[in-house]
Parts: structure tokens; C-alpha cells; sequence
């Protein structure tokens, strides 16, 4: 005899906990057309558990190659993907620098400066 499984339903969600996200846009990814509003796209996260995001950039030829900082603004019920916006460019992937911020902001490592007091 198995032991009864609870269960439980989400009635609601009372606060969001969007994060960044670093990604990258794929080399195959279409970028031709674009317009003046932006284009859009599927940025790929690092983790391999979060989907992919989409954004909307009015640079996606120059971001290709780029280690990019997202982050997902909403995700709507009828959709793959949530829909996100491009925060900041790390660097071109597989230069050590921009590998290493990456790790950091994908554990959530603060590394601000340290201020004149807490030097003396």
C-alpha cells in the first residue's frame, strides 16, 4: 500500500522574484530584419533549467557572441517563453573576465568596491 501524495494548488503568487540572468543570443538566431521598435528575440540562458527568453533589441547583430545580462518582466499564461529585456553586455563569451562575472551574477555574488572607511 502506498502512502497518499499531497497535493496542493497555486491560488496566487503575492511577489515575484525576477533575478538576472546571463544568456546568449545563438549564432544561428535570425537578426536580418529589424525594425525601429526593436527586434525579437530568444535569448539562451546559462541554466539550463530556465527557458529561454525573449527580448526585444534593436542591436541583436552586434549582441551575437555576447555574454548578455537579462532580465524576465513577465510570462504570460499562453506562452513558451516569458518575455524579458536586455539589461547589459557582459563581454564576448570565453574571455575569462566575462566568464567569471558571469558565474558571479548567476550565484548572486555581490563584488561592489569597497568604500574609504572600510579601507582605513
Amino acid at each position: 500500500m502506498s502512502a497518499a501524495m499531497p497535493t496542493g494548488h497555486v491560488i496566487g503568487i503575492v511577489q515575484r522574484n525576477w533575478r538576472d540572468y546571463v544568456a546568449t543570443l545563438p549564432q544561428d538566431e535570425d537578426v536580418s530584419s529589424s525594425s525601429n521598435k526593436g527586434q525579437r528575440v530568444l535569448a539562451v540562458p546559462l541554466d539550463y533549467r530556465i527557458p529561454k527568453i525573449r527580448i526585444c533589441t534593436r542591436q541583436a547583430q552586434q549582441l551575437i557572441g555576447k555574454r548578455l545580462v537579462v532580465r524576465i518582466d513577465s510570462w504570460e499564461s499562453d506562452s513558451q517563453y516569458p518575455n524579458g529585456h536586455f539589461v547589459r553586455s557582459l563581454g564576448n563569451v570565453g574571455e575569462l573576465e566575462t566568464e567569471v562575472a558571469s558565474i558571479l551574477i548567476e550565484k548572486e555574488i555581490s563584488v561592489s568596491g569597497f568604500t574609504d572607511a572600510q579601507l582605513r
